[in-house]
């Protein structure tokens, strides 16, 4: 399976807002409950809390289709700024468009982020879950704990080598 992370990617530099939908709309995201988001992909590990470290809260959870396999997001907000999350299986591939990822470690852990002028799109994978996170959190002191409430095994994963999605 793939997922097309490009439809998200190519238009952050502009509008985030926009990029945002146009990746919920290409993947069919549901408006959902925290409570039914919580429960739309069973198989995956993930949470959606009402809030986040630094004082995001969640503003929309949905419910979305990643090819035949369950996805969920939740958009959060601080102010102006926003924070969205995505959930779904590990893939073979992720398309970039013209985005190049690279190695990152978060909290000690091996992940992979890509990169858009302030934008920062962080993958963190577990053995059935890959955590997505766009934010413009700092890797060392704003994304761990994010994670950390997002991902029920991210502080109890051994620090083995990064399994990575395949690219």
């Amino acid at each position: 399976s793939s997922i097309d992370y490009s439809v998200l990617l190519d238009g952050l530099g502009a509008d985030v807002d926009a990029a945002v939908q146009r990746f919920l709309d290409h993947y069919q995201a549901e408006p959902v409950t925290r409570e039914a988001a919580e429960s739309a992909a069973p198989k995956l590990s993930y949470k959606v809390p009402v809030e986040l470290p630094g004082g995001y809260e969640l503003v929309q959870a949905y419910r979305m289709r990643f090819g035949d396999a369950p996805g969920v997001a939740a958009r959060y907000q601080r102010g102006e700024e926003p924070l969205v999350v995505f959930f779904h299986t590990p893939v073979d591939q992720e398309h970039l468009g013209t985005h190049r990822d690279s190695p990152c470690i978060v909290g000690d852990r091996h992940g992979s982020q890509v990169q858009v002028g302030r934008w920062r799109l962080i993958h963190f994978t577990d053995p059935s879950t890959c955590h997505c996170l766009l934010s413009t959190l700092d890797l060392e002191s704003g994304v761990p704990g994010v994670m950390a409430k997002i991902a029920p095994e991210f502080a109890s994963l051994s620090d083995a080598p990064h399994q990575g999605h395949g690219h």
